[in-house]
């Protein structure tokens, strides 16, 4: 079992510190505005399983890249369709994403985000908070397709995420799956 733990931490830092080896900061501009697209799903609401799509979200996403690879940034997404019976999300998410292959036609990335409902939670008849905090943990990858068309530093992306929110307040716990976003982003 020590081999097998060994042996997995090793193979996780060779993968996180491989990009390093190779990066030029020449690679990534620092600052990325993008936008994008999302088809999320509600599959579980205060522990009771649901399988149900939720409203097609609109985001926006300022990132600063603090190395070739990592970046801070926030997303803000708000619904564009109110399906019958649901409210209308706002949302704010600060969170970290880390590159692989910048500069390459394709770049796998990995993110984290603490996503703030500012408007939207799930609860029950009656209670008025519609506030809710959570995490989310996604993966995606990037293509570089200015570098194809001769825009350069312009990148199509496609992620998914799964993310749990806790239920504070008047706010029931949810968990939701956005398996299909996508998105465009500049980086200047």
């Amino acid at each position: 079992m020590k081999h097998i733990a060994r042996t997995t931490w090793l193979w996780v830092a060779w993968l996180l510190a491989s990009p390093h080896l190779y990066a030029s900061p020449q690679l990534t501009p620092p600052l990325v505005l993008g936008l994008d697209f999302a088809l999320p799903y509600t599959i579980a609401v205060d522990g009771n399983q649901i399988t149900q799509r939720s409203n097609i979200t609109l985001g926006v996403d300022g990132r600063y890249f603090l190395t070739n690879n990592i970046n801070l940034g926030l997303r803000t997404a708000f619904d564009i369709e109110e399906q019958t019976g649901t409210v209308r999300k706002v949302s704010l998410a600060p969170g970290i994403q880390y590159h692989w292959f910048q500069g390459e036609t394709w770049m796998p990335f990995t993110r984290f985000d603490l996503p703030f409902l500012l408007r939207g939670g799930a609860s029950t008849a009656g209670k008025n908070s519609q506030k809710d905090m959570g995490g989310a943990l996604g993966a995606g990858i990037a293509w570089n397709l200015g570098r194809a068309i001769g825009i350069d530093h312009m990148v199509v992306r496609y992620d998914f995420s799964i993310q749990y929110y806790f239920g504070l307040s008047q706010a029931q716990s949810q968990w939701n799956l956005e398996f299909f976003k996508v998105g465009l982003e500049y980086r200047f």
